[in-house]
């Protein structure tokens, strides 16, 4: 509120977004990430966070794609937008798409392990179990990983065994 209508309230959304993500409130956190983007369309933070949590809460395929799409081209070298963006293709079965910008990502030891989940979920969409059960099982291997993407791994490993 100090701060009204400036550059500095939407950097106060953002990360106030941000918090609420980290805590799983992500209704909130749209709200904050929407009311940031209304002082900076260029936010590429919020953009790309903003389209995971489209993507998450099952919103609309097509506008976190948008966004995820928008905070790559905003920031090229953030590869964390690429995995993002990479999620949103496997959603919607763009799968050469996906596996492209998850090659870079696999590279980087923080985010690997999310990389291999969603190499995992493309193959087994693209019907190549084989290729998915060696990617879930690299999954497997990464014991800092959140629970909920194991659990993704571990499931995608039924279904590619089957």
């Amino acid at each position: 509120e100090e701060f009204g209508e400036s550059p500095e309230s939407g950097r106060l959304h953002y990360y106030q977004g941000l918090s609420h993500f980290k805590l799983g409130n992500s209704r909130e956190a749209m709200k904050s990430f929407e009311r940031a983007l209304r002082f900076n369309g260029f936010d590429d933070r919020s953009l790309s966070l903003l389209g995971r949590l489209y993507l998450q809460e099952g919103e609309s395929e097509t506008i976190a794609e948008t966004y995820c799409l928008k905070s790559v081209e905003l920031n090229p070298d953030k590869l964390e937008y690429k995995l993002y963006l990479a999620e949103v293709y496997v959603s919607t079965h763009k799968l050469v798409e996906a596996r492209a910008l998850l090659k870079p990502c696999l590279r980087r030891k923080a985010i690997k392990g999310y990389a291999q989940l969603l190499m995992g979920e493309s193959y087994l969409k693209e019907e190549q179990p084989k290729r998915a059960e060696a990617w879930f099982r690299k999954v497997n291997l990464h014991s800092d990983l959140d629970a909920q993407l194991k659990e993704r791994a571990k499931q995608g490993l039924k279904l590619s065994v089957i």
